[in-house]
């Protein structure tokens, strides 16, 4: 009979199973690097791990974000560089050709080159980043912000919204300027008008015959009328009345040639310039009475930001001869403060986009940090103490050697064993 029991042998095997239980759990934390094996071991302290591990991987995702604006941005700049010195190229030809010594062949010359300069900032508005995503498209995720129309026109199909990343949970940053920004300029007058118009512009400006003029001079009211040439749409035209008292600003609507808002325009001011206007014995033109001296017609526009050719000022004597005014802006002169306009407002854009580069690294540095400081933390709670796990398993193994061949000694050990 062994001396043994049922009850010390149902001990035994529950040590075992205890011993053996930590061996392993302390093998799979050597082999894992964690401090805990399962979340059982320690609640509270798998609680704490599971919420410093979620907010290192949402820091992580806000130093992506940052990364992709920082290079959005870096694109940006770039394109807006190469931007600058096509502005500048067109501005230096558009001085160029407003020399009266230029010829028409020479003219043909430089718009053939704006017409190539013109394409490639076409493919400048359509940049994108390395994710083919476009830069300049605002919030809309157009694949192509700009496109050319049928007409030849272009026009910018994105919206004037910057997009944004996210940088903590409770702020965000720009990571790109809108095409409404970087496109668009003011130019003198007030309107806003894109690059490609202005460039058009040139181009129709290159392509206006030489006797069309800026300005006219009536010198004799009894010969010579006024006549005007409109299209069939609703036109704002306005000119400056120059005479010996000083300038008035005429202004008036005209469609089809019509002359009768113009006459009552110019008689309005009949008290300060001393001058009426009548229809011409024809009613195709107007005739200025009580004329005293020389009269100049200046800065005529016909309300559109670039003018159109159709829309005319002509100035008729008795004998047929005629002068033509048209829009200041088909002067090719007029470029040039166009260009300058658009040159002020890419340099603005470069700041602009300086700045939130500076805004992008300060929060990347920022989170950076934050990170490592969150992965030292999580080391320190959820990493294993090696050397501790170590010495331990070294013991347990000890321990369970030592129980077991306790335990078969005496699961072997009989009575008369102790008989004898």
């Amino acid at each position: 009979m062994a001396v043994s029991t049922k009850l010390f042998t149902e001990r035994q095997l529950d040590n075992f199973s205890k011993i053996s239980t930590r061996i392993e759990q302390n093998q799979a934390k050597i082999a894992s690097g964690k401090a805990l094996s399962s979340a059982s071991e320690d609640p509270e302290k798998a609680i704490k791990i599971s919420a410093l591990d979620e907010k290192i991987q949402q820091t992580e995702n806000y130093v992506k974000n940052l990364r992709t604006a920082n290079e959005r941005l870096g694109a940006a700049d770039v394109a807006l560089g190469s931007i600058s010195n096509i502005l500048t190229r067109l501005q230096e030809l558009t001085i160029q050709a407003a020399n009266d010594t230029y010829s028409i062949n020479d003219k043909a010359m430089i718009q053939a080159e704006a017409l190539e300069i013109r394409k490639e900032l076409l493919s400048l508005a359509n940049t994108h980043d390395s994710r083919g995503k476009p830069l300049f498209s605002g919030t809309t995720g157009a694949g192509v912000p700009f496109s050319e129309k049928n007409d030849g026109s272009i026009v910018y199909q994105g919206n004037g919204q910057r997009s944004f990343v996210r940088s903590t949970v409770n702020t965000t940053v720009s990571d790109s300027l809108s095409g409404a920004e970087v496109f668009y300029a003011e130019i003198p007058g007030g309107e806003r008008v894109n690059y490609f118009q202005i460039i058009d512009n040139l181009i129709s400006s290159l392509q206006t015959p030489a006797h069309l003029k800026r300005s006219a001079t009536i010198s004799n009211s009894a010969d010579q009328q006024i006549k005007l040439q409109s299209t069939d749409k609703i036109n704002s035209f306005s000119f400056d009345l120059v005479g010996e008292f000083g300038a008035v600003k005429i202004d008036f609507t005209t469609t089809n040639n019509g002359i009768s808002d113009a006459i009552a325009s110019i008689n309005k001011h009949t008290a300060l310039t001393g001058i009426t206007a009548a229809k011409h014995q024809t009613g195709e033109g107007i005739v200025l009475n009580n004329l005293s001296g020389a009269v100049e017609i200046q800065n005529f526009s016909d309300g559109s930001a670039f003018g159109d050719n159709e829309n005319q000022i002509i100035i008729v004597d008795q004998n047929g001869s005629e002068d033509r005014v048209v829009n200041g802006s088909l002067q090719v002169n007029r470029n040039i403060a166009l260009f300058s306009a658009a040159l002020d407002n890419v340099a603005l854009n470069r700041s602009r986009v300086g700045s939130l580069m500076n805004q992008v690294d300060n929060s990347l540095k920022v989170n950076e940090n934050m990170k490592d400081l969150l992965e030292i933390s999580f080391s320190d709670l959820a990493g294993a103490d090696l050397e501790k796990l170590i010495t331990e398993l070294q013991s347990l193994l000890v321990n369970r050697d030592v129980v077991r061949q306790t335990y078969t000694n005496i699961t072997q050990t009989t009575l008369f064993d102790f008989i004898r």
